[in-house]
């Protein structure tokens, strides 16, 4: 149909209507009841004409009208193909229920790797908790070792600061000690049996001699009846460091100094005793450690790498039986360790 208007066909002139002869009597239902065709029985042929309606324009129809016996709804146009019914997919199922598992696993190893991470946390946690206490344990030996008395690196640490002491008259042995004096130089401790004869002519200047190394001093400071002296050098040297507590009998100890003349010599031994009685030079360290003419002036350490006296005298008929001055005397004389 082409076009935009429509035009209804020509009436058609209507033929008279026929007569009706029923050939029999047709039987009533009763009322209210429907009508029941009976058998073999023949109904006459009705030739009617319907009443003439013009035909309705297909635009006229609303196209969402509803029809009997059927819902409400829009109709489809003739000729279209029907709505094809939605199948389930087994492969789409398979990919859902695939997805869903996976999905699954994934929850899992996420709870998995979660409770992995705590795991490591507390391990990371105990691992250095056992790490610190492993330091303690290090420090603790080392502070114990420390302690324990090891005469090669006793030396090491004590010859750098020990000299050898020449005077016209005398040789003896002489040792840094505490801080850098006023004027950056070193004092030094020493004997005063050592330095005797340079102290009564006046000139009080003497040798010191390390290894390669020789350098004047000064006898700055002295007591006889101590026996105890002090000198100064402008040359820097490393001080030693003295002990705060007395000696005790048992205690092993290193004895540095120049025996005859032989410079930068070690012995050890033990203290033998703390002797408290007042003697001509007053308390005094009794030690086993063999000494010599020459030592006299060393200084005598602990396993701390610390001075507790000062190596002065031996008994000549008698083996094993060396004294040193304790370090405290010479300290507060002279107020320089």
């Amino acid at each position: 149909m082409t076009g935009t208007g429509y035009q209804a066909p020509a009436p058609q002139p209507m033929a008279p209507a026929q007569p009706v002869q029923p050939t029999q009597p047709i039987a009533q239902p009763p009322v209210g009841q429907p009508a029941v065709l009976q058998p073999n029985v023949t109904q006459p042929t009705v030739t009617q004409r319907p009443a003439y309606a013009p035909p309705v324009p297909p635009s006229s129809v609303p196209a969402t009208a509803p029809m009997s016996g059927f819902p409400a709804g829009p109709i489809p146009p003739v000729g279209a193909p029907p709505t094809p019914v939605r199948r389930v997919s087994w492969p789409g199922l398979v990919a859902l229920i695939l997805v869903v598992l996976l999905l699954g696993v994934t929850a899992f190893q996420a709870l998995q790797l979660n409770s992995l991470g705590d795991e490591l946390d507390r391990t990371r946690a105990q691992a250095a908790a056992d790490v610190s206490a492993a330091d303690k344990r290090v420090d603790a030996v080392e502070s114990q070792l420390a302690t324990q008395f090891n005469a090669e690196k006793i030396a090491a640490k004590t010859l750098p600061s020990v000299f050898r002491v020449r005077t016209p008259e005398s040789i003896g042995s002489a040792f840094a000690v505490g801080s850098a004096a006023s004027d950056g130089g070193t004092n030094l401790l020493t004997n005063f049996h050592v330095i005797e004869d340079v102290w009564n002519d006046g000139t009080k200047k003497v040798k010191i001699e390390h290894a390669d190394q020789l350098y004047d001093a000064t006898v700055v400071a002295g007591d006889k009846k101590a026996d105890i002296a002090q000198l100064h050098t402008t040359a820097k040297i490393d001080g030693l460091k003295v002990a705060a507590t007395e000696s005790k009998s048992g205690q092993e100890i290193l004895v540095v100094g120049s025996p005859l003349g032989l410079k930068d010599t070690v012995t050890s031994g033990v203290v033998s005793a703390f002797r408290e009685e007042t003697t001509q030079h007053g308390p005094y360290i009794q030690f086993d450690a063999p000494i010599n003419p020459g030592n006299s002036g060393g200084p005598v350490i602990n396993a701390s790498y610390e001075v507790i006296g000062i190596a002065s005298a031996k008994f000549t008929d008698a083996e094993g039986l060396g004294l040193a001055i304790p370090i405290k005397i010479a300290c507060d004389k002279f107020k320089i360790c």
